[in-house]
């Protein structure tokens, strides 16, 4: 078990660029054969603002809070025109950070947990992007993202209950339920939503069907 502790057309030029390298976290989670969610160059996937609502669930008002905030380093890959009116563009690698936030978010963690869950994700790092933080989840091909919070006692004067971060497979988030007395444990289970969410963005992006037709 890990454990971490307390759009529509784009330029070629820009589908092809590839993503800077990003620090891997070790683990020993047992791995089941999974399709990576982030195979840009064979699928290269470019989706607006309205897209990515619809397949993340995300609000279109809390999207434009992430946005115009930076909060989580959520930003769009690029912008088509200029000023106010501009369209957003999203790569597949920043709509997973949308949505890794959204779950977290809808789970009713607070900014700065899910920042610090962020920040476990990637090996501690202060700030956190949260589409680092989705393709490691990917890369690693990560089951389960457990989050687990041990509630404050009588004259703690911890700013935050104690927390920590795990990434692990079905049997051994069982193995955590079963050995946790009094915290509470989140459960994400992240590589069915990545699958799920990779198969509705594909539909949806113009330049996946486009590739799809000329096979």
């Amino acid at each position: 078990m890990s454990l971490f502790s307390s759009g529509r057309r784009a330029s070629d030029r820009s589908v092809k660029k590839e993503l800077d390298s990003i620090p891997s976290v070790s683990h020993n989670t047992q791995r089941v054969s999974r399709r990576k969610v982030t195979d840009y160059k064979d699928f290269p996937i470019v989706l607006e603002s309205a897209e990515v609502v619809k397949v993340v669930g995300i609000s279109p008002i809390q999207l434009n809070k992430f946005v115009e905030r930076r909060s989580y380093g959520i930003a769009p890959s690029y912008r088509a025109g200029k000023g106010r009116g501009s369209r957003r563009r999203f790569r597949e690698h920043d709509v997973y950070g949308v949505a890794l936030v959204w779950w977290l978010f809808e789970a009713g963690l607070r900014k700065q947990t899910i920042q610090y869950v962020l920040n476990k994700i990637c090996g501690h790092t202060k700030s956190a992007k949260a589409s680092d933080a989705a393709k490691i989840l990917s890369d690693k091909e990560t089951e389960m993202l457990a989050v687990k919070r041990e509630p404050r006692r009588a004259g703690d004067k911890r700013e935050y209950p104690k927390q920590e971060v795990f990434l692990v497979d079905w049997s051994e988030a069982n193995h955590l339920v079963e050995s946790t007395v009094t915290a509470s444990v989140l459960f994400i289970p992240i590589a069915d939503r990545f699958e799920k969410l990779r198969d509705e963005m594909r539909r949806l992006s113009p330049l996946t069907e486009m590739h799809g037709r000329s096979e």
